[in-house]
């Protein structure tokens, strides 16, 4: 087995010993596999890999339960997202000043925009955890998401407008090309699969994917990232060459998961492309259970409660099943 998949695997054991601590079981049964193959420089690794993924992970759980508390709150903070509708409600999702994200929910007569930086007064709400263990735990998938919990806004001050975003100008481009194109039901489903925005479609249609069980169609996945992949190299080296060719489609690979908003899948495939790129620049072949392993170590160091992320055990799965992106 290539160490690498050995490291990501100590990892994954040592988040799941920071969530339940009986999981040090399994771990305790890889060591005696590479105890028998005398492996020992990577026993030491793998232990090490393993104490630091629990210790990092209770951490960031102590950090997402403790830092705020139940109750009134005020916060500098930006709009990130576009307004999502609810029925009494609006909600937005928040970046205060120390990065911390939130949900907002605000009167639907608030009318407020991408990219503004405001002053909120409301009420924080810690959501709740899974009453029975293993239950859905909705407290885990937000902070999954790098959210926090939500505020109920009570006062807002703005104190800025928006300024200028290069990704959200491009996406708002694609929106704004798609809607003199397409009716307005058709750019909702366009738009989910290309960019990742379902805010449009409605919950019939919605519903209607998935009874028919393609409801996946309307997620990016690591397929928009293969196609992007042909498509710039096909392209790129009938103009520049093999070399530009490999750095610019890297960079348009990268540009797209910024603009389809980063979901699990489409990380892992962009970052397995990358590899795959770089290894073929270095005239190397390149080894795809290293590159998930890889792929799977970025995404978890950077949040390891992303493995409560039902689309990114979904994604590796996939990819493990058919060694694709």
């Amino acid at each position: 087995m290539i160490p690498i998949m050995l490291y990501c695997l100590a990892y994954v054991l040592g988040i799941l010993w920071g969530l339940y601590t009986e999981c040090m079981a399994l771990f305790c049964l890889i060591l005696c596999f590479l105890i028998m193959k005398q492996k020992w420089k990577v026993i030491v690794i793998c232990i090490i890999v393993f104490i630091l993924a629990g210790c990092y992970t209770r951490f960031k759980i102590s950090m997402y339960d403790n830092k705020y508390n139940d109750g009134d709150i005020i916060i500098n903070a930006k709009i990130i997202s576009d307004v999502i509708e609810k029925e009494n409600t609006n909600s937005y999702i928040l970046k205060s000043d120390s990065n911390d994200k939130f949900i907002m929910y605000v009167d639907k007569e608030k009318e407020l925009k991408y990219g503004m930086k405001i002053i909120v007064e409301g009420e924080y709400d810690l959501p709740d955890t899974s009453r029975n263990r293993g239950g859905y735990n909705y407290r885990r998938y937000l902070n999954s998401q790098n959210i926090y919990g939500s505020i109920y806004a009570e006062k807002i001050e703005i104190t800025d407008l928006p300024s200028f975003d290069f990704i959200y100008s491009i996406r708002k481009s694609i929106e704004n090309t798609f809607d003199k194109m397409l009716p307005r039901e058709h750019v909702g489903i366009l738009q989910g699969m290309i960019i990742g925005d379902t805010s449009y479609i409605s919950d019939e249609t919605i519903q209607n994917f998935r009874d028919s069980g393609i409801s996946h169609l309307l997620a990016v996945s690591g397929s928009n990232v293969v196609y992007i992949l042909v498509v710039c190299k096909f392209i790129f080296e009938k103009i520049f060459g093999r070399n530009i060719s490999n750095v610019l489609t890297i960079a348009f690979i990268i540009l797209f998961m910024l603009i389809s908003g980063g979901s699990a899948s489409v990380v892992r495939a962009t970052i397995m492309a990358t590899l795959t790129i770089v290894s073929e620049f270095f005239s190397r072949k390149p080894n795809v259970f290293a590159s998930i392993s890889f792929a799977a170590l970025c995404t978890l160091v950077y949040n390891p409660l992303i493995i409560y992320d039902v689309g990114f055990a979904l994604s590796f799965a996939r990819n493990h099943g058919n060694c694709t992106f």
